[in-house]
């Protein structure tokens, strides 16, 4: 059985690999993150932010959780320099939707400061600076799949 944990653990980071690979390539456009096993999705589809939350819990984990540089150097990837994309941050305290804090902070100057809008999206039309927006506006957004880190 020793000898069976390295084996495993090559095989797994084989199919890792190649789920990132072909997930890559097919449509919706996404990105995977081959060092935390996550896969960054853009669904070009608008919603407002709840319904985006709850289709991203249904089909992927959740809304993108931008942890890192790196993270958000992917996001910025999906959707470059075209619109604004919904991730998981809202007002309650500037957490993720899984209720985990936030210690990265990629804010355009102008933001958050004073403002009484709740939700935040990614604004890849400057160099995807996070923006407050109103719940209740549509916007297509970025799920991940992967561990849930809550």
């Amino acid at each position: 059985t020793e000898h069976l944990s390295p084996l495993l653990s090559l095989l797994m980071d084989e199919f890792t690999s190649l789920h990132c690979t072909l997930l890559t390539l097919l449509p919706p456009r996404s990105l995977c993150d081959f060092t935390s096993h996550r896969t960054f999705v853009l669904i070009n589809t608008t919603m407002f932010w709840t319904v985006a939350q709850n289709y991203c819990r249904e089909h992927h984990t959740d809304l993108a959780m931008v942890r890192n540089i790196e993270e958000n150097q992917m996001v910025q990837n999906l959707l470059p320099s075209r619109d604004i994309a919904w991730i998981g941050l809202h007002r309650e305290g500037w957490k993720w939707s899984d209720g985990s804090d936030s210690s990265l902070r990629n804010w355009r100057p102008d933001q958050p400061l004073g403002s009484t809008k709740s939700c935040v999206a990614a604004d890849f039309r400057d160099n995807g600076l996070w923006v407050t927006m109103e719940c209740n506006d549509k916007s297509a957004f970025i799920c991940y799949s992967g561990e849930h880190i809550a």
